[in-house]
């Protein structure tokens, strides 16, 4: 019986191993990931600016800088605006490094974020239909920086976004002596007050808002307005009306859209309190109205789910001859006027 040396049998299984392992390989390139067109962008409550001092979205193919982009306060879950960079088509992000100030409190924030990956896949790549039965595109990753290190993830389309994660980054010191030259400027005596003060960021109806109740509590972002009630928009519109379109943003920075017998024949669904909206109707004779919540009273209408509770309710819209319009949450057993609503209509 032959027997092989030691030497020719090591060589035989090292070049089964490389062979396999080069198999492997030349399958896993052969899957290419999945690519969508999207870009980010920045978000932070109107009440608490903040700058970016480092920070970049990361995707296996792509990484998106947030540098020099100025002092983010749009609103929260509003978007500061986009930037167009690197490839049309990249793989979903992953990862989040950031480090930012947070005028308000003064401090420094930092985290480093592995995202919910598959999640953010999903969203690009099923889209969502619109009014109109066309197919739309997610192309938008907003992320937003509130209190207290909160960090939150939506992903945006045309009249849509959703929350798909949020994080705690730790509070941190920079030591002024160590940052680079273009740095420097926000470790100034006085820029964080100087920021605060300034018209263009923070706008008169801001600066009135904090002097009459102050800043809103930093625990909001997390808890309080990510909570979730059974809900959904109803109409009693004068001349036998019928509502068309129903759109809304929600205190979390969520936004969604009704429409056809999404809005005609739909259920109450869990959802995040609405902080305003707006619908389009019309008479039985063609004439066409519209209707804009511009805000609703954030304490009334919290109070107003608190007292519902767990049992579904109508946000009921009625538009009398004049187009007055009347706002309450009803079920089947109470009814709650919602009446520091500030509503245009026409």
């Amino acid at each position: 019986m032959n027997k092989l040396s030691p030497r020719i049998l090591l060589f035989s299984v090292l070049t089964s191993i490389s062979i396999l392992g080069g198999s492997c390989q030349s399958q896993g390139q052969n899957k290419m990931e999945e690519k969508f067109a999207w870009t980010a962008t920045l978000s932070a409550p109107a009440e608490y600016p903040i700058e970016i001092y480092k920070g970049e979205l990361s995707s296996a193919d792509y990484d998106q800088n947030f540098k020099d982009w100025g002092i983010i306060n749009p609103g929260w879950g509003n978007m500061f605006g986009t930037v167009v960079s690197g490839p049309t088509q990249k793989a979903a992000p992953d990862n989040l490094k950031v480090t930012w100030l947070s005028f308000a409190e003064k401090k420094f924030f930092s985290g480093n974020f592995e995202l919910p990956k598959d999640k953010i896949a999903s969203l690009l790549q099923q889209g969502f239909k619109d009014e109109n039965d066309k197919q739309q595109a997610y192309t938008n990753i907003v992320i937003g920086f509130a209190p207290k290190g909160l960090a939150s993830i939506w992903v945006m389309g045309a009249g849509k976004r959703v929350l798909v994660a949020q994080f705690h980054a730790r509070e941190t010191t920079i030591d002024p002596k160590s940052v680079e030259s273009h740095d420097t400027y926000m470790f100034r005596e006085g820029y964080i007050e100087r920021t605060l003060q300034n018209d263009m960021i923070m706008t008169d109806e801001v600066k009135q808002k904090i002097a009459v109740s102050g800043n809103p509590d930093p625990s909001k972002y997390e808890k309080h307005y990510n909570e979730k009630f059974s809900w959904k928009p109803s109409f009693e519109l004068y001349e036998n009306g019928s509502a068309e379109n129903f759109g809304f943003t929600t205190f979390n920075g969520e936004m969604d859209k009704l429409f056809g017998e999404s809005l005609t024949k739909s259920e109450a669904k869990s959802r995040a309190v609405p902080k305003e909206c707006f619908f389009y109707w019309k008479t039985d004779k063609g004439e066409k109205h519209a209707v804009k919540v511009v805000s609703f009273d954030e304490n009334e209408i919290y109070e107003a789910f608190h007292a519902v509770g767990e049992t579904s309710g109508r946000l009921v819209f009625k538009v009398a001859s004049g187009n007055k319009v009347d706002i309450s949450l009803k079920t089947d057993s109470k009814e709650i006027a919602l009446k520091k609503s500030k509503v245009k209509s026409q």
